[in-house]
């Protein structure tokens, strides 16, 4: 028999590698490819000079065909050509559109195209138009998630080309889209890093006047590169250009907290540091080594040099243009993704590798952690229902078990949790807890999910602000002070502010929520090992928002001014032990 537990209430997870992969696939902070004619990999003949003379073209310029050849089909005479590479995130049906200007002529409206090597496709006798605009091709391309080419040959003279896109069918494109095959202005948020170690795992919000969601500081002290222990990498993309690197921090116009260490690609580590006379604030600095990249993708990291040294963004600046400087934010950055629950998320991209760092992470930890959570399980019961103390415990313990799969996330370039939505439908595609099982050699706790699909997961109304009400849970929540069970003495809640500590919380959420949404999904969620099945990580991603949004009323100000030094309000706490009933009781 299986073990379960009341409300503890996984489609099979799509088996990918994680760890540091291939920067390729990492860089895309865009959804789908978009390319610039101007700036080809390899050209020939009219191909290699870029053109300006007819005015609505994006980017620095356009291509015009030259030479004349009409036969239908492409018989290698062709002169201008131009080939460029590009990435899809994930695999499917791609059509290649050109952005194209006929001149509104029939003779200036043809040329060929190809991907990957494959057979010429015709474009010819294109709807009359003047100006620019978008042309689809008329073939469909099978492209794996990785890296492509593309090439474009001249058919008649006379057509200018001034972009290329390769969408998804049923996808239009649009001209302002941004295209990093020519050397371009790029900023990016130091909170949105891929991959990071030790104190740059953590978001910093202390600071005023950061952009974004955060920053990221330094915690330890190292003047020797090669003992740094803070890291964060991001991955960008670039046309073939030199660049130089500026970076937005805040020193508190301190001489001990004005350094840090930066590299890009495999160069020579380079050194910041006499940044204090910038003075107060987030400010921008220019530093000191630029580098001549080649097209494509490349790496910037970043290290802890001086402790309380805080970055706010970065910013890769050709040399050739301007770079920020003062206290202004600069552009908005292009790296942070617009997903802020499981729902904008597709099962093609994200969801596929959010289940490989969930498999990656169940290999690594899972032979220790599903059965010590079991055992948490089995002494402390479902959660936050035993009493004082079993809410704190229940939030801790499963808050340690959230940040530790973002710390993994964060050290192997791989995807972390996101909160489910409350509307619409939650699983997707998302596979349940099979592979993950396997890969933690724990088969025998699978279940089949029992639920295909669980829409509209709503909120308590006794857990939101606004005290809305939803049909699926109680509109108020009895919560005993001292005991179990106290006939008489219970204290009702029916509003989020209410709740005077964490403790009572917890309990709150533990009465029928937390268990509500395990017994929906059913299969391995519906036990103790439910930690395998990857929606585990987005419903406690919710509770902890739930719990934050807590922490900012005055109610749980109040509680963190009271017990500064609780093990919850530790950044990114990821011990996993300790969080029992009788351990932590409420403050």
């Amino acid at each position: 028999m299986k073990s379960r537990y009341v409300g503890h209430a996984g489609g099979v997870a799509l088996v990918l590698a994680v760890g540091l992969c291939a920067p390729s696939a990492l860089a895309q902070y865009y959804p789908h490819p978009y390319l610039e004619a101007e700036c080809p990999d390899s050209s020939t003949g009219s191909y290699v000079t870029r053109q300006t003379s007819v005015t609505g073209y994006s980017g620095a310029g356009y291509l015009r065909s030259a030479g004349n050849t009409t036969p239908p089909g492409y018989n290698n005479t062709s002169t201008d050509r131009a080939t460029y590479s590009f990435n899809v995130k994930a695999g499917g049906s791609f059509v290649l559109w050109l952005r194209v200007n006929t001149n509104n002529s029939a003779s200036d409206d043809s040329w060929f195209h190809r991907v990957d090597g494959s057979s010429w496709t015709t474009m010819s006798s294109v709807p009359a138009a003047s100006g620019w605009r978008w042309v689809a091709g008329t073939s469909a391309y099978s492209l794996a998630a990785g890296a492509h080419t593309v090439e474009i040959a001249n058919r008649e003279d006379g057509l200018n080309v001034d972009k290329l896109a390769i969408l998804p069918q049923g996808t239009t494109p649009t001209a302002g889209a941004a295209a990093y095959n020519c050397p371009t202005t790029m900023y990016f948020e130091a909170e949105c890093r891929k991959g990071a170690f030790a104190g740059y795992q953590l978001d910093k919000t202390t600071k005023a006047g950061y952009s974004g969601s955060g920053y990221l500081e330094s915690a330890s002290t190292s003047l020797d590169v090669n003992t740094s222990t803070d890291e964060a990498t991001y991955f960008f993309e670039t046309g073939a250009a030199a660049y130089n690197f500026f970076f937005r921090i805040h020193n508190s116009a301190n001489a001990s907290q004005d350094s840090w260490f930066y590299r890009v690609d495999s160069a020579s580590w380079t050194a910041m540091n006499n940044t204090s006379g910038l003075g107060s604030g987030f400010r921008w600095v220019q530093g000191t080594a630029s580098a001549t990249l080649t097209r494509g993708v490349h790496t910037l990291r970043i290290r802890n040099r001086e402790s309380g040294l805080s970055i706010d963004k970065l910013a890769f600046i050709p040399t050739t243009a301007t770079g920020p400087s003062g206290t202004a934010a600069g552009n908005a950055a292009v790296n942070c993704e617009p997903f802020q629950t499981r729902s904008d998320w597709t099962y093609g991209v994200q969801d596929a590798e959010y289940e490989a760092t969930h498999r990656a992470y169940m290999a690594a930890y899972g032979p220790h952690m599903l059965p010590h959570h079991n055992q948490w399980h089995t002494l402390n019961g479902a959660g936050g229902q035993n009493g004082l103390g079993s809410g704190t415990a229940f939030l801790g313990y499963h808050r340690a078990m959230m940040n530790d799969f973002r710390r993994f996330a964060l050290e192997t370039n791989g995807r972390s949790w996101l909160p489910i939505s409350t509307t619409g439908e939650t699983l997707n595609m998302l596979g349940d807890a099979y592979d993950a099982l396997q890969a933690a050699n724990l088969l025998t706790e699978y279940y089949p999910r029992q639920a295909t699909s669980v829409v509209n997961v709503g909120i308590a109304s006794y857990l939101t602000l606004s005290g809305a009400p939803d049909a699926k849970f109680a509109s108020t929540v009895s919560i005993c002070p001292t005991a179990i069970y106290c006939p008489g003495s219970e204290i009702v809640y029916d509003n989020l502010a209410d709740y005077p500590d964490l403790d009572r919380l917890g309990r709150a959420i533990g009465f029928e929520y937390h268990r509500w949404f395990h017994s929906a999904v059913g299969g391995t969620m519906g036990t103790n090992y439910s930690p395998a099945d990857p929606v585990f990580y987005g419903w406690h991603a919710l509770i902890d928002k739930i719990v934050d949004a807590w922490l900012a009323t005055p109610n749980g100000a109040a509680w963190k001014a009271a017990n500064p030094n609780h093990p919850f309000l530790v950044p990114g706490f990821t011990n996993h032990h300790g969080w029992d009933n009788l351990d932590h009781v409420p403050q």
